[in-house]
């Protein structure tokens, strides 16, 4: 039988022998490239999940650098707004004004006006996507707030120095 434009030829025989052979064949050439292909895969994924764990540490890192800028413009929001810093960094969040708040030395702040409150300042409170828990932080000391994780980010800067 005749593909379209495939000639006749005389010299090669037609027959059930020719058309095994060429099954035969052809199904030599599918396994090795097959083996090929799962090879050049393997290789691909095992480089892959080499680069996995490096790559989520740095988007886990990154992601705490973000979180820590978010809550450090909220806590310069809340002190422009009312001269004073949240006793919590939940009280970022709240929708009322806290009752009590504490002056840049970290004492309770006579003076607070919670009618100066602007907020609420923060959605949610992020916490350390490195540590997975909440972040350090001291009232007063001009709001000072640092991730929660022990330890050295991947270029060896300690994460306390955050």
């Amino acid at each position: 039988e005749l593909r379209f434009g495939q000639r006749h030829d005389p010299a090669r025989p037609h027959g059930a022998a020719t058309m095994k052979r060429a099954i035969i064949h052809r199904r030599g050439s599918t396994i090795t490239e097959l083996l090929a292909t799962l090879t050049i895969g393997g290789i691909m994924a095992g480089t892959m999940s080499l680069m996995l764990p490096q790559q989520a540490q740095q988007a886990r890192e990154d992601q705490m650098r973000n979180a820590l800028a978010l809550v450090r413009s909220a806590l310069r929001s809340f002190y422009k707004a009312t001269g004073f810093y949240p006793d919590e960094l939940n009280d970022l969040a709240d929708s009322t004004a806290p009752t009590t708040a504490r002056q840049a030395d970290g004492n309770a702040g006579p003076g607070y006006d919670s009618r100066l409150w602007r907020g609420p300042y923060l959605s949610q409170v992020p916490v350390d996507a490195v540590s997975g828990a909440p972040f350090a932080y001291v009232p007063g000391d001009s709001g000072f707030v640092r991730s929660s994780a022990t330890g050295n980010d991947r270029q060896g800067v300690a994460f306390s120095s955050y």
